[in-house]
């Protein structure tokens, strides 16, 4: 008899494989799918890095309250007689850990890199300074004009800090000068008072500086113009050498090549609207910026270094770098018709360290990568190897052949549909040589709305048809944030369209032509000193329907103009403001055993009075009131040393300009419904005048004084 063994049927077998199989799949896929991705994991460790270095701004910002009721900076970074200092006024950490990987100093000519490794702890302050602990550490190149401005940090995350002078400390332990200061009542005098004043002269064309004595006498050469031109004679170009407060603007002339300037224009631009053409002779050192939105464009130049704060950058830029390349992702997903391609970065790079972050591309180099490349953990280490895809982040020891960027993307679960979401790319490079070229979006009006952003300096930097300009907060192009570019011995051209300067401009300036505008502003308000040659064929505006005009004049073969004239018996009238002259003795007493030294003095001055006006008929006008404003900062030829317990008399001779006017209607020019035709006087009630004597480390001592229209003796009688 055969028995017959019976084994699992294939039915059977296969349901029990699947329950095993359910039984290890089901929590394995519970656990994974809870997990984050490696892009989401990559993101947040590039947010986190991005949140850190902007958060290691706080380190300087006073937030913390000491003892005394102040609010006080965890760090401040000071900068005194070749060395730095890290000072702790709190005798505490910074909130975030603070790292100074390179000393930068401009010295007159060039950015010069200090490369350091300091950690900026309380644990390493090994010195003081004012009394607190502090990290110090000597410079190997000295600042420009020994200036603290001049002298730089780069932090562990590309974050460049600038150095302040030691009085902005907000303790009392530097030392203030212990002066005491009076004006000496019996011997002052006013030379001429402040007051508009309508000029008659026989002649339509006046020699600026003759002009200017004949109101002020000849020890001052300082003059506000109401409404006047200045001009060359016989249209010919003029020479001007001075100070200059107010708009530059003309009239609009279609038919003429647009003016220019060719000299020195140092100081501060605001609104400013012309082409630096410093291509073949010249250059600028300064700042340039905007807090509205309006582009600078670089054409072929070259600069010592550049310095981006913050700053859209399209075209192509090389140099040594230091700092970061944002790629803004999250602005492409604000515009349905734009797309990532549109957005990005190819870059060159010498041998370095590069830091990359949340973005999509590929990289030929010669070195090491170590990193996260689409998910997954990568090691490459050779020549001429190749990396695509999406970097979620890693870094990159070597040399970048050739690279190109565009932003990466993490994946979101939105309505429950898993969909990728464009991020902010990063990359971050110390001291390397690189060029890069960029590329941004424009919205249907072909504004620009997103670019690669720079935050870093760029030493020896190459500029080939670049363009800076604010990045946007928003969709729809509302809120601009302010950038600014430093350039140091930029040579090449410059194109500013509304955008402030501070800064000298060494070369040929070329102003704008308008022939739809009554007028054209080449800048809105210069504050600063001129010394150049203006082209023929323009009258230049003073005042009129713009703000007034303050000429301090040290030479110049310039003539003025009447802008508004009304000429009687073959007389023309000019239109000005009569500056403050003053002659006023002041006694600075020392009473401690520090030696007082003042190097300038600042005035400030405010006039209150009555204007009278003539009407349209030759009657006298209803009269209203006025205030004129001046103020002034004068370099002592000679500084003014008090030696401790004395006192030293000195004599000023003191110009002060007027700067503004607040009335209650306007004064000049005067319109179609205004029934006036001329100023015929301004009477001082009385004049406050404030007089700040100041030391080299930025402290002074401040007098006032209220001058009245006259003095009445009294008598007085004093009881025991």
């Amino acid at each position: 008899m055969v028995i017959k063994k019976k084994g699992l049927s294939e039915v059977v077998g296969f349901f029990i494989l699947l329950i095993i199989l359910l039984a290890v799949l089901i929590p394995l896929g519970i656990y994974m799918f809870s997990q984050p991705t490696i892009q989401t994991q990559s993101a947040e460790s590039a947010n986190s890095y991005k949140n850190l270095a902007t958060e290691q701004f706080r380190d300087f910002q006073p937030v913390v309250f000491n003892a005394g009721g102040f609010a006080v900076a965890p760090v401040y970074f000071i900068y005194q007689d070749g060395n730095v200092y890290f000072v702790f006024v709190n005798k505490q950490n910074p909130p975030v850990t603070l790292v100074i990987k390179a000393l930068e100093v401009f010295n007159g000519k060039t950015w010069v890199t200090q490369p350091v490794n300091v950690v900026v702890s309380t644990s390493y302050a090994t010195t003081t300074f004012a009394g607190f602990p502090a990290i110090q550490i000597t410079l190997k190149e000295s600042p420009y004009n020994n200036q603290a401005s001049y002298v730089a940090a780069v932090t562990q995350y590309g974050n460049i800090i600038y150095a302040s002078p030691p009085y902005v400390l907000p303790i009392a332990k530097l030392i203030k000068p212990l002066g005491i200061a009076s004006i000496n009542p019996y011997n002052f005098s006013i030379i001429e008072e402040p007051g508009f004043q309508q000029v008659e002269e026989t002649s339509d064309c006046v020699p600026l500086v003759n002009f200017i004595h004949s109101i002020n006498g000849p020890y001052s050469n300082t003059m506000t113009f109401l409404g006047d031109y200045l001009t060359g004679n016989k249209s010919l170009p003029f020479s001007y050498e001075g100070y200059w407060f107010g708009p530059i603007a003309y009239p609009s002339q279609s038919s003429q090549s647009p003016p220019s300037f060719k000299g020195i224009m140092k100081g501060i631009f605001v609104g400013a609207n012309f082409t630096f053409a410093g291509a073949n002779d010249g250059y600028f050192t300064g700042s340039l910026g905007s807090s509205q939105g309006y582009p600078i464009y670089f054409t072929n130049g070259k600069a010592e270094s550049a310095t981006f704060n913050n700053s859209f950058i399209l075209g192509s830029i090389s140099g040594v770098f230091s700092g970061s390349i944002i790629i803004p992702g999250g602005a492409i997903n604000n515009y349905f018709l734009a797309t990532s391609n549109q957005l990005s970065v190819t870059l060159k790079g010498e041998e370095g360290t590069y830091y990359i972050a949340n973005v999509t591309g590929s990289i030929t180099f010669n070195g090491k990568f170590n990193g996260y490349v689409n998910g997954m953990h990568e090691y490459v280490d050779g020549n001429n190897k190749v990396i695509n895809g999406m970097i979620n982040n890693g870094t990159l020891t070597g040399e970048i052949i050739s690279a190109t960027f565009t932003p990466g993307y993490v994946t979101v679960q939105q309505f429950g549909i898993a969909q990728q979401q464009y991020v902010n790319g990063y990359i971050n490079v110390s001291n390397t040589q690189i060029s890069i070229t960029a590329n941004g979006i424009s919205n249907l009006l072909g504004q620009l709305v997103a670019a690669p952003i720079i935050s870093g300096t760029f030493t020896n930097a190459v500029f080939s048809n670049a363009m800076a300009n604010s990045p946007t907060q928003s969709a729809f192009l509302l809120f601009p944030s302010p950038f600014n570019v430093t350039l140091n011995d930029y040579v090449g051209n410059l194109t500013l369209s509304n955008n402030h300067a501070v800064g000298e401009f060494n070369g040929e300036i070329v102003f704008p032509q308008n022939q739809y505008a009554l007028s054209v502003v080449a800048v809105s308000d210069f504050d600063g000193y001129i010394n150049g040659v203006f082209s023929g064929g323009y009258d230049y505006l003073l005042g009129g329907f713009l703000s007034p005009v303050t000429l301090s004049v040290i030479e110049s073969n310039a003539s003025v103009l009447p802008a508004y004239s009304f000429p009687l018996f073959s007389k023309y009238e000019y239109n000005v403001l009569s500056p403050l002259v003053i002659k006023v003795q002041v006694a600075i007493g020392n009473p401690s055993n520090v030696t007082l030294e003042f190097t300038k003095v600042q005035v400030a001055m405010k006039a209150e009075g009555i204007l009278q006006l003539i009407g349209q008929s030759a009657t006298p006008a209803q009269p209203f009131s006025a205030t004129l404003y001046g103020s002034v900062e004068d370099e002592l030829n000679k500084p003014i040393i008090v030696t401790p317990l004395n006192v030293s008399n000195f004599t000023l001779y003191l110009t002060v300009p007027i700067n503004s006017v607040f009335s209650s209607s306007q004064i000049f020019p005067p319109s179609s419904n205004q029934q006036y035709e001329a100023i015929e006087s301004f009477t001082v009630d009385y004049i406050e005048l404030y007089l700040t004597f100041v030391e080299p480390n930025g402290y002074g001592i401040t007098v006032s004084t209220v001058i009245p229209p006259y003095y009445i003796p009294v008598s007085g009688e004093v009881n025991s």
